[in-house]
């Protein structure tokens, strides 16, 4: 049986609020543009070498803001619909908004703050019964995995940057269908400075 969709995310930052608001809007204005998976996967211009790929998965590299991870091949790369280049987005369906996907959609955000006036921290909000927490390490970081009904926040502090992960499944059993691909994202990703 589905569950009626959860249409709200745990306040877990204004950043990550004002992105999925940006989404939405660009979506309404004609703003998204179709692909196909996996079709605009892009590899480190410098040519720098990448750990091997999971089997399933294809490498996205930025150059301009450090990181790297793997995603799956059936997801959709989805640029970030105008809103600031700190920000990429990702989909295992193409749509032009989080608030476009069906029962079995997942939506990853990834943020950079290159300049965060204070400690990166998704914690507000967050300690709730509903939210589960656990420690967990990306790229050598320690961090916390934040686990809501309606998807996983981390955030992690590297070289004074604050990077922002989140996937959004408007279903709790969306989220529990897509947590393995999920723990591969979040396995795969590497800080490139």
């Amino acid at each position: 049986m589905i569950q009626e969709p959860h249409l709200a995310l745990p306040p877990c930052t204004k950043r990550l609020a004002a992105s999925l608001i940006a989404g939405m809007i660009l979506s309404g204005c004609g703003a998204f543009t179709a692909g196909s998976p996996a079709s605009s996967a892009r590899t480190s211009p410098s040519g720098a070498s990448s750990p091997s790929t999971e089997p399933g998965f294809v490498a996205y590299v930025s150059s301009k803001w450090l990181y790297s991870l793997q995603y799956p091949t059936n997801w959709y790369d989805l640029g970030n619909f105008g809103a600031p280049d700190s920000q990429k987005y990702f989909s295992n369906e193409n749509v032009g908004s989080p608030l476009q996907l069906d029962a079995n959609g997942i939506w990853l955000t990834v943020d950079v703050d290159s300049q965060p006036t204070r400690g990166c921290s998704a914690a507000s909000g967050m300690n709730t019964p509903t939210v589960t927490q656990q420690p967990i390490v990306i790229d050598g970081e320690q961090t916390i995995e934040y686990v809501a009904s309606n998807g996983v926040v981390v955030d992690v502090l590297h070289s004074n940057w604050c990077y922002f992960i989140s996937f959004l499944a408007y279903y709790t059993q969306a989220r529990d269908g897509h947590m393995g691909e999920v723990s591969t994202v979040l396995s795969t990703f590497r800080f490139n400075r």
